[in-house]
């Protein structure tokens, strides 16, 4: 019984020890942030986009299981609305074009659901391809991490569109 005793101490030390030795990124607009993340054992912090989208790809997502990848273009329709704009070509009639733009209120840093822009913590999604033509989404998320000059906007999204069809894994890295 006094083995099973001291066993059970060793096991419940090990297991605290353990739980403080956290490894990951004190970064909380991170991707690998691990919350109460010791220093010592801070490892290099990863953004949405590194090791996600690729190297130098600043948007990509999932549209029926298949990954989408591209440069998208940010600028405002209005000094309230800030538009993230990404499409696979120029020629919206050619066979596989497809975009998608995400408006939200000019410098949010929140986490934002589908809705009217001017409401608090909402934001509009549409998508377009020539098959289906333009097709609200009804339902998503869009978290904005970091939106600032220096970084440009660094953000994850999913969407429902009005179609049923899922746009998925969404990222937006450094997009300016």
């Amino acid at each position: 019984m006094k083995n099973f005793h001291s066993l059970l101490a060793l096991l419940l030390i090990s297991a605290a020890t353990l739980s403080c030795n956290k490894k990951g990124c004190s970064d909380p607009t991170a991707d690998n942030y691990v919350k109460n993340v010791k220093k010592a054992q801070d490892q290099k912090c990863q953004y949405n986009g590194e090791g996600i989208c690729g190297e130098g790809i600043s948007f990509c997502f999932q549209i029926d299981n298949v990954q989408k990848t591209g440069t998208a273009v940010v600028y405002q329709t209005d000094p309230q609305t800030t538009s993230v704009f990404w499409a696979n070509g120029n020629d919206s009639n050619a066979a596989g074009y497809m975009d998608i733009q995400l408006n939200f209120p000019t410098g949010t840093q929140d986490n934002l659901n589908i809705g009217p822009i001017g409401s608090s913590k909402k934001f509009q999604a549409d998508f377009y391809s020539p098959t289906t033509g333009l097709i609200e989404a009804t339902s998503g998320s869009l978290l904005i991490k970091k939106n600032n000059t220096t970084d440009g906007i660094i953000a994850t999204f999913n969407l429902t569109l009005s179609s049923g069809t899922q746009i998925k894994k969404g990222n937006i890295y450094k997009a300016k």
